[in-house]
């Protein structure tokens, strides 16, 4: 190690150690000379003391370490060790009252720390830069950065020496991603049905979009097709009501990315043909609607009639029979008023419908249309829309109400990141963005010129055809006995994901995961029987449904939640101030840190006034697995005498992070030390 380091007995020195140093590292000691000091070839020793002076040159290892005395008058008197050997013989430093001053000792290895009982090597690994040997040249550029780094690896050794003979090796958990920064997986075919995973495929390459968005609309395309009347029973009967948990097939998808990442083409990948249905469905009712309004016509005259003989004298003519209104298949709509949709509801027998926005801001913008903005009494509605149940529709303003025997359905479209994070903070925190199934998708590739999959165009018509046209049978759909276990060994899964410290919002997020599982299985178990021709489910979803549905959460929907809900949403500042502090350990690689120093050492610390604060702090870094409590607790057993770090933080996965983190360290300190600055040949500001 090859930087300068300099030694000061005198607080006051210390504190003007950057002008008189500059590009030093300074540091102050009264006793005992710093590691730093012992470790480095170039030390300058600067006391006011000549016993002190002596004592401090006793400890040196460094043949070429200098030495100084400080006077008021003269700092720049520096030389070299065997110089003052030399000085000293000829009584040039005869102010050291006969103190011997040693000769130089020859270099020694540094000892390797001892592994406790029972440890392993892999056990004492050290974390990637956390080592004495060699620091980064980028610790050069931060003030506190090499100190903190190497006074954090004292402190961790001392202390997991201690903790090893307590309790042995300790397993770290895997670190949460604070910045949702981790890459997105490539797209894993398996997750979809492989009755429709050739044409998402296919599809995605001809178009050159990401294929996890095209899988999206698909999935969320078929549920809009599948009447609500087929279900998914999840638990017995708690009854002779029969009333029990069940799962109806309406997913909520979202696509999040900018204009050039394709979303409209995805789209339309996936609703071509559902659009032609719906088309087809609007042509058959539409000569029954004809002749309804007819009839309707007719017999508001013959009511108007009616009503004029009742007047004049009661005859007890018969009253005309209204005629019976047809049903009227309506598959979607991009209209986003509630009474629209309610509307459009009592009329369809499918018992839902699709919202379908290219941009799905205007939907979250159209909560209250009519309440000037100034409440949000449509939210308890859209909310309740995701449950699909009975409910009434009113206005005050019509002077009237709709009942719906099946307020719900599928919404489906895109997102800017850009426009969601105006309005997340509007969302608030009752689980409506939760509700979606979230892609954030990836840049547009090259787009595949050659002919699309017959085969697989060919088999998706038909699939979607057979969903539009499927019946409930007279029971719900149940899950095998395989696929029931399977679903209770993931609900552990969904239930520890809760508690890993995760962001609050993508903590509400898994709340919903246990219903969109079955949800998820109810399609899939739907697309399997449509493929072969089944005008109904079958009655029992088996053990590889179950598997897909799963695949399809936590290999694709899992890393695209953590990404979004984790790196594109305003989580407040209590989970702000765990990514400064981890800002601040990926800036310096500290391996362990003291909560009394934290204080000194940054800023950010001293918001918490209480120890209440600084407990809660502590334990929702340690939630997230980036520290563990070394050695006892204070008095009030709140916080912990020292945290070890994460090795696991060290070891590459945040390293677009520590860069940022590192390079705004820098920049501060431009702003705060502009000595260190000049004394690098620059001025503050200049890159």
């Amino acid at each position: 190690m090859s930087e300068r380091v300099v030694v000061v007995d005198w607080p006051q020195i210390a504190k003007r150690g950057e002008v008189l140093f500059p590009g030093a590292l300074v540091v102050y000691a009264n006793g005992s000379l710093p590691m730093e000091a012992l470790e480095t070839d170039d030390c300058i020793i600067v006391s006011t003391n000549a016993e002190r002076l002596t004592d401090f040159c006793q400890q040196v290892v460094s043949a070429s370490c200098r030495l100084v005395r400080y006077s008021t008058d003269d700092i720049s008197q520096f030389t070299t060790r065997e110089e003052v050997l030399h000085w000293h013989q000829q009584g040039g430093l005869a102010e050291y009252k006969g103190s011997p001053i040693p000769a130089p000792a020859p270099q020694v290895q540094k000892p390797v720390k001892p592994i406790p009982p029972g440890a392993t090597n892999e056990a004492h690994t050290e974390p990637a830069g956390a080592g004495l040997d060699e620091p980064p040249e980028w610790m050069n550029e931060i003030p506190d950065a090499l100190e903190m780094h190497q006074h954090s690896v004292r402190i961790a050794s001392d202390l997991k020496k201690q903790a090893f003979a307590e309790s042995g090796p300790h397993e770290w958990s895997e670190p949460a991603d604070l910045w949702g920064t981790s890459p997105l997986p490539n797209f894993p075919p398996e997750c979809l049905p492989p009755e429709i995973a050739t044409y998402v495929l296919d599809q995605a390459d001809r178009a050159g979009v990401d294929p996890a968005q095209v899988a999206l609309n698909c999935y969320v395309a078929c549920a809009g097709l599948i009447r609500v009347g087929i279900n998914l029973q999840m638990q017995e009967d708690s009854g002779e009501d029969g009333r029990t948990w069940r799962e109806k097939p309406i997913l909520w998808g979202a696509v999040v990315g900018d204009p050039s990442t394709g979303k409209g083409p995805a789209l339309d990948i996936a609703l071509h043909k559902f659009y032609k249905i719906a088309a087809a469905l609007r042509a058959k009712d539409e000569s029954l609607w004809e002749q309804y309004d007819k009839d309707s016509k007719i017999y508001e005259k013959r009511m108007q009639s009616w009503y004029v003989e009742q007047a004049k004298t009661p005859t007890g003519l018969m009253e005309p029979s209204a005629p019976t209104k047809p049903p009227r298949e309506r598959l979607w709509t991009d209209d986003v008023t509630k009474e629209v949709v309610a509307k459009l509801l009592t009329e369809n027998p499918r018992g839902k419908i699709c919202i379908i926005k290219d941009e799905l801001a205007s939907w979250f913008g159209g909560f209250d249309a009519y309440g000037n903005g100034k409440s949000d009494k449509d939210r308890p509605d859209w909310l309740s829309f995701y449950e699909s149940k009975e409910r009434y529709i009113d206005r005050a303003m019509e002077g009237r109400s709709y009942h719906v025997d099946s307020w719900g359905g599928v919404i489906l479209g895109g997102i800017q990141p850009e426009v969601l994070s105006k309005i997340s903070g509007k969302l608030g925190a009752d689980g409506m963005l939760q509700r979606f199934q979230i892609i954030v998708s990836k840049p547009k590739r090259q787009i595949a010129k050659r002919p699309a999959n017959a085969d697989a165009v060919r088999d998706w018509n038909r699939i979607m055809e057979n969903l539009a046209a499927m019946q409930p049978d007279t029971q719900s759909v149940q899950l095998s006995p395989e696929a029931a276990a399977f679903m209770d060994q993931q609900v552990e899964w969904i239930s520890n994901a809760m508690q890993s410290g995760v962001a609050p919002a993508l903590v509400a997020a898994l709340g919903k995961w246990e219903g969109l599982f079955g949800r998820l299985m109810l399609v899939s178990q739907c697309i399997s029987a449509a493929a072969l021709g089944m005008r109904s489910p079958a009655a029992y979803v088996p053990l590889k449904v179950a598997q897909q549905a799963w695949a399809w959460m936590q290999s694709l929907l899992w890393p695209h939640a953590v990404t979004f809900y984790m790196g594109q949403i305003d989580q407040g500042d209590e989970y702000a101030s765990v990514r400064a502090f981890a800002d601040f350990c990926l800036a310096r690689d500290v391996e362990a840190v003291q909560p009394y120093e934290m204080t000194q050492r940054w800023s950010h610390y001293r918001r918490f006034k209480t120890i209440q604060q600084r407990r809660e702090f502590w334990a929702r870094v340690e939630q997230v697995g980036w520290v563990r409590p070394l050695g006892a607790f204070d008095r009030n057993n709140a916080i912990a005498r020292a945290y070890e770090i994460n090795p696991r933080v060290y070891d590459g996965r945040f390293r677009a992070q520590a860069f940022t983190a590192k390079s705004a360290a820098v920049r501060y300190r431009d702003a705060m030390h502009p000595a260190m600055v000049r004394a690098q040949g620059r001025e503050p500001g200049e890159d």
